[in-house]
């Protein structure tokens, strides 16, 4: 009986193995890993305070993703004045 099972084990494990494909189609890699950037410099046109900060360390951001806000009062401000003084 055992024999029996151990027989019908060992033909499905190799008609599986034989069914599935073992190779990735040609230009295909196959792999296993994780890739991290280690240092990332993220910079602003001009200087000035964060209003608000949108992501954590870790978090998963995409192209055109709002990571912060400014704090632009102060520019608006000086904007304003050389609004009025023209």
């Amino acid at each position: 009986m055992y024999a029996t099972a151990a027989v019908i084990v060992i033909g499905v494990v190799v008609a599986w193995r034989w069914a599935a494909p073992d190779r990735l189609p040609e230009g295909i890699v196959g792999g296993n890993g994780r890739l991290e950037a280690t240092t990332l410099d993220v910079a602003a046109k001009s200087g000035g305070r964060l209003q608000s900060l949108r992501v954590r360390e870790g978090d998963f951001v995409a192209a055109d993703d709002e990571i912060a806000r400014m704090d632009t009062q102060a520019l608006e401000a000086q904007l304003r004045g050389a609004q009025a003084q023209q």
